[in-house]
């Protein structure tokens, strides 16, 4: 999904916004009570796509995978203000 975005940073730099340490088993576990919430992330992501002049109501297309009985590959239509949503 990450690749559909205006982000052009690593996803380790958006980790880092919803977690205190990428080294520790509880922030990766979300049991970390100093972890911040995701609105710092969903913050950065609404910023970045706003710079770029991506309405929140326009259309971004990207494929993902759908896991089920047997996994595949669905083409997926959000507005961009769903798309950041599911990032999230």
């Amino acid at each position: 999904m990450l690749a559909h975005s205006p982000v052009k940073e690593d996803y380790k730099v958006l980790k880092r916004k919803i977690v205190s340490s990428l080294e520790s088993k509880d922030c990766m576990l979300h049991c970390c009570d100093e972890c911040p919430e995701t609105e710092a992330l969903k913050k950065f992501l609404e910023d970045a796509f706003e710079l770029e002049n991506i309405d929140p109501e326009d259309i971004i297309q990207f494929k993902r995978w759908i896991h089920t009985e047997q996994d595949t590959l669905e083409a997926t239509e959000l507005t961009s203000e769903e798309f950041i949503e599911e990032l999230v």
